[in-house]
């Protein structure tokens, strides 16, 4: 059985794992509910933790992602590895959008595989029939150049 990791918060008898299909994992201090914690909402929107409500809610904030200040299931939401570092417990929208501009955090975001990952679904999701056929027939023509291009190497080392 796997031993679980504990954040070094003073909120950690609330983080503490009560089991259930919705309680979150926390697998080291990189992954942990903490203020400041970049989240990722089931929307798809980024909102920064504010404050620690209870075992279950957060109070979460985006002032730049249009994510209104509200509290926040656990369950709904997903932790990154981004903090937004020295945001004091409950601060107010005009302090959580300066320590975000100040910190690059979105910036950081973007660049992440995570968000290209991510972008690329909702893409794909938005392509008529006609740009899912294109796709289809370009990904055909690359299949067919690399078998080509590997049945001449396979010729030329035999």
């Amino acid at each position: 059985m796997r031993r679980q990791q504990h954040c070094q918060q003073p909120y950690e008898h609330l983080l503490q794992h009560t089991g259930g299909d919705h309680s979150l994992e926390l697998n080291g201090p990189d992954e942990c509910i903490e203020v400041g914690r970049v989240v990722l909402l089931d929307t798809g929107k980024l909102a920064v933790i504010v404050e620690i409500v209870d075992h279950n809610r957060a109070l979460i904030d985006g002032p730049t992602t249009g994510v209104a200040r509200q509290a926040f299931p656990y369950r709904r939401l997903t932790l990154t590895p981004l903090v937004v570092s020295g945001l004091p417990r409950g601060a107010g929208q005009k302090t959580v959008k300066k320590y975000l501009e100040k910190s690059n955090v979105l910036a950081d975001w973007e660049k992440s595989a995570w968000a290209a990952k991510i972008q690329t679904r909702q893409t794909r999701a938005g392509l008529s029939d006609l740009d899912r056929f294109k796709v289809q027939k370009l990904k055909s023509q690359r299949r067919f150049a690399l078998g080509s291009a590997l049945h001449q190497a396979k010729k030329q080392a035999a």
